[in-house]
Parts: structure tokens; C-alpha cells; sequence
């Protein structure tokens, strides 16, 4: 009779954990659908069916000097190629092996990117690989430009990166790099090999996407800034009464710039005659939730 009464213990105590195991497994599955659902995509590259650069709408700006030995690979400055120990994974490609010994100033240029004016949050991520070992380990410059494809108006520097990992592109972390400063704008990203006497580059696996605040949010229309463009002094209020909670002023290329901590106030008043004059944004928390603000300085 105590066996029985051990067993049934045993069976209760297996059931009780399974169902609990189970109501964890669907809590964990319903907040990595909610977490999804926060991101969307609006731009991706792969070049697994890109058989054309250019006439896929990215733009290329050559050197003109001659690679050394890859001539049939690289007739532009970057290709789609398929390497053998790479297959069936295809990349964006470039070499600064150059018969003239300079360096290379070979331009991949994205299309026009879209970041809707109702993002909360942008970001960038890419892979990168080079195919050598130092001295011959390839680097690259990421440049961003609000206007066009020239390369006169890319004249924010997003990443440098003085040598790319030498691994497989399965294998190589995604570079992440926030975009939210440039939510509301048109983009183009720029990827450059810059390489002196390399060997090649590969880029792979671009994806811009889009994401709300975790928090609850609210319309840009709640917190009016004025005056704006500003010299020195900027008036930051909430025409809804909502309380403001902190303040952190990024630079166009991301850098925090000034943070500040309001006593939960629905209006304030900030100098920023400190900051050098551009383009900036200023992120706002609140009791209602957050929203980016863009400031330009004079």
C-alpha cells in the first residue's frame, strides 16, 4: 500500500512539472512573438539572387586602378561573387590587391532607404569578412548620406573598421549600428574599401530594420520643441501633461552628446550652447512612454 501511495506520489509530482513546464514554454513563446512583433524589416540584401549590382539600384564608384590577378572577378569596383568555400552563400565583393600598390577607394552604395517618420527605432546590421591575414587583412569605412548617391554627400562616418574578422560568413557576428538619429529621412549607406594592399572584402546579409519603443508610446505631436532650429536655448513641453523623466541628446552619427534627468516636469528649459551647431536628437522619456525629437542647431 505505501508503494502505491509512493507511486501515485511520484505521477502527480511528473504531471504538476509538465504542466509547468508547459506554461513556461508558452509565456516564453508569447513574449518572443510580442519582441517580433515589434521589429519590421524595410530593407534586406543577401545578393543570393543579385546578379547585378546596378541594375539592382546600388551604386558603384571605382578607383580605376587594376586588381592584381582578379581581373575576370572585379571588372567594378565590387561584384556578386560565389566563392568556393563559401557556396552556395554569394556576397558583395571587392579587392584592394592593386597592381599600382595605392590604396583602394572602391564605393558600394545602397538604393534609397525609407525610415519611416513613425519609427521609434532604426537599426543597421551586416556581416563583413576578409579573406587574408595581416598585413593583407581588409578593413572598410561605413558612410551615411541624407540627400544622394554622391560621394560628396556621404560626410558622416558610421564604422571604420581597420581589419575585418577571416572567417566564414556563417560563422562572422552581426556589426549592429544604430540608425534611429536618421528615423524620418531617406538614406543610402555607403561601404568602402579603402584597404592599402589588401586582398578582398565581402559584405553580406544587410538589413535595415524598424522597431516601436518597448514602452508604451505616444504620438511626436505630445512634446512640442521650440524654438527649433535653436541657438543656444531650447523649451521642451508636453501638451498633454505627460512627465517628463530623462533626456538624452545623440549626434548624427549616434553619439550621446548630453543627457538630462527632469524631476518629472512637463516642461524644460535646455542650454545647449555647449554643442557645436548640426543636426541633433533628442530621445524623450516620460511617464506616457518615449518619442525622438530632431533639434538643429545653429
Amino acid at each position: 500500500m505505501r508503494s502505491f501511495f509512493y507511486l501515485k506520489k511520484i505521477l502527480l509530482r511528473e504531471f504538476l512539472n509538465a504542466i509547468l513546464l508547459k506554461k513556461i514554454t508558452f509565456i516564453l513563446g508569447s513574449l518572443l512573438v510580442a519582441s517580433s512583433g515589434n521589429t519590421q524589416t524595410i530593407f534586406t540584401e543577401d545578393f543570393q539572387t543579385n546578379t547585378d549590382l546596378v541594375v539592382s539600384g546600388w551604386t558603384l564608384y571605382n578607383d580605376g586602378f587594376t586588381p592584381n590577378g582578379y581581373q575576370e572577378i572585379f571588372p567594378d569596383a565590387w561584384a556578386v561573387v560565389e566563392w568556393a568555400e563559401e557556396s552556395p552563400n554569394i556576397a558583395a565583393a571587392s579587392t584592394s590587391s592593386l597592381i599600382e600598390g595605392l590604396a583602394a577607394d572602391r564605393w558600394l552604395v545602397s538604393p534609397a532607404i525609407s525610415i519611416p517618420s513613425n519609427a521609434s527605432l532604426a537599426t543597421l546590421k551586416f556581416k563583413a569578412r576578409c579573406m587574408d591575414v595581416a598585413p593583407r587583412q581588409d578593413g572598410f569605412t561605413l558612410k551615411i548620406s541624407t540627400t544622394n548617391t554622391n560621394k560628396s554627400s556621404f560626410t558622416t562616418t558610421l564604422l571604420t573598421v581597420d581589419n575585418a574578422p577571416n572567417m566564414m560568413l556563417s560563422d562572422i557576428p552581426l556589426t549592429e549600428i544604430d540608425l534611429s538619429p536618421f528615423v524620418g529621412q531617406t538614406i543610402y549607406l555607403a561601404w568602402i574599401n579603402n584597404f592599402l594592399q589588401g586582398n578582398i572584402l565581402n559584405i553580406d546579409d544587410i538589413v535595415v530594420t524598424k522597431g516601436a519603443l518597448a514602452t508604451t508610446s505616444f504620438e511626436t505631436t505630445s512634446f512640442a520643441l521650440a524654438p527649433n532650429p535653436t541657438k543656444n536655448r531650447i523649451s521642451i513641453s508636453s501638451s498633454n501633461k505627460a512627465m517628463l523623466t530623462n533626456l538624452v541628446f545623440t549626434d548624427a552619427n549616434g553619439r550621446i552628446v548630453k543627457t538630462l534627468t527632469p524631476q518629472n516636469s512637463t516642461q524644460i528649459v535646455v542650454d545647449i550652447t555647449d554643442l557645436e551647431s548640426g543636426v541633433y536628437f533628442v530621445k524623450l522619456d516620460s511617464n506616457e512612454g518615449e518619442t525622438i525629437k530632431k533639434i538643429i542647431k545653429n
